[in-house]
């Protein structure tokens, strides 16, 4: 997201990243055992992370709300990453997540099968007046690491 339609640097894709749209197991929308759909996460509230980096990212996720009618409760705003994974855990609502990047994450949450995810890039990005010779190394070693 930060690097769209930057006319200044440079960026190549390293892998693809999944987003996952998920519910804390503790929620009581899951404890109810009722079905979730749009209508029923309308109960729940969606943890956003307020900072800047994730601004992008929460704009993105509004506009996908709009577009599929799906209204949370309220949305909470954690301070950090660390925070919004926590309240996940806590069971105080649901969130876009990349589940590969907290694994011990999998254990606390349900994934949502709405069609709410996306799929987005790990990317490299330098300054495009960075001539730096080993740039083109570094990406061939982390694309290999990254498959």
């Amino acid at each position: 997201f930060e690097i769209k339609d930057r006319e200044d640097i440079y960026s190549d894709r390293l892998a693809a990243r999944q987003l996952e749209f998920v519910i804390g197991k503790e929620s009581p929308l899951v404890r109810s055992g009722e079905p979730i759909n749009f209508d029923t996460l309308t109960s729940e509230a969606y943890i956003a992370v307020t900072d800047d980096n994730f601004k992008i990212a929460h704009e993105w996720f509004i506009n996908q709300c709009e577009s599929t009618g799906y209204r949370p409760r309220e949305i909470l705003y954690a301070p950090n990453i660390s925070t919004q994974r926590l309240w996940l855990g806590a069971g105080m609502g649901t969130a876009l997540v990349d589940l590969k990047n907290t694994p011990w994450l999998k254990d606390v949450v349900k994934v949502i099968d709405l069609p709410m995810g996306n799929t987005n890039w790990l990317c490299a990005a330098w300054k495009k007046e960075n001539e730096n010779p080993l740039i083109h190394y570094f990406l061939e070693i982390a694309q290999d690491i990254m498959a």
